[in-house]
């Protein structure tokens, strides 16, 4: 069992399976939630991660119209969450983990920190990779899905469908998204 942990300990979950995907996004809405030049996250299925503790300690947070990321309340960590364009995925951080999947590609590298330079061999998208991973008969939805979506909500609809941004028309939605929407908390619910 591979266990996370924010940096005050206080929020712990465990992941049942390697997870089907890895991305470092460089966007910069992962990069104003985790202070650095990329987020790396870790995206699993419903059922492969489960929290151990300090649920009650966690904060939502809408930092764009399409995604609500949770932080410890405590020390402010990004920890797991559902992700918003199909509730049958949760979205870990894979910096929290001090063992696991290494990452699969760079994406929205266009939109990395000035001061950050992408090396090494793994693959480079200016967006979120086209590919699915999930196999079955939710295939064609969760492609159309990932179309509209990033780990990060800092992509939207380019897909067809555009149920989650209704206003956005595809080619623009990326780079309003990234620009920065102003994001806005939400209310905790009970």
């Amino acid at each position: 069992m591979n266990t996370g942990r924010c940096l005050c300990g206080g929020v712990t979950w465990e992941l049942a399976a390697e997870p089907f995907q890895a991305f470092n996004c460089h966007c910069k809405l992962c990069r104003k939630a985790h202070g650095t030049a990329f987020g790396t996250y870790w995206f699993m299925r419903q059922g492969e991660l489960r929290m151990t503790g300090g649920e009650d300690i966690t904060v939502d947070y809408r930092s764009s119209h399409m995604l609500v990321r949770k932080f410890c309340g405590e020390c402010g960590s990004v920890v797991p969450y559902a992700g918003e364009a199909d509730d049958q995925h949760f979205v870990a951080p894979g910096g929290c983990h001090d063992a696991g999947k290494p990452s699969d590609c760079n994406i929205f590298v266009p939109h990395g920190a000035p001061w950050h330079q992408v090396t090494g061999d793994l693959p480079r998208h200016d967006d979120y990779p086209w590919k699915p991973a999930i196999r079955g008969s939710r295939r064609i939805r969760f492609r159309l899905r990932l179309r509209e979506w990033c780990a990060a909500g800092a992509c939207a609809a380019a897909s067809p469908s555009r149920r989650l941004a209704p206003t956005l028309q595809p080619g623009t939605a990326i780079a309003a998204a990234v620009a920065g929407d102003a994001p806005q908390p939400i209310p905790r619910m009970p």
